[in-house]
């Protein structure tokens, strides 16, 4: 059976407001597989917490759903 990738969801403060005002914190989530790191989603929010609400839910919602149907396959 294979083993699940690693995920790492990471949160950013961008270093200069003016990128994005209203929303100044950037997410995204990295697949490391075989000692490789891939960007496998990201987007913008308002603050800490809700980018890494976001990032969950991107993660529950799109990515895990197929890393299981892939797994399971094996």
């Amino acid at each position: 059976m294979k083993i699940p990738n690693s995920y790492l969801i990471e949160v950013y403060l961008t270093s200069e407001k003016s990128q994005n005002k209203n929303l100044p914190f950037f997410w995204c989530i990295l697949k490391c597989e075989n000692g490789n790191y891939s960007n496998e989603g990201s987007g913008w929010a308002e603050t800490p917490k809700m980018a890494y609400q976001e990032a969950y839910n991107y993660y529950e919602t799109i990515i895990r759903p197929i890393d299981m149907t892939f797994i399971n396959s094996m």
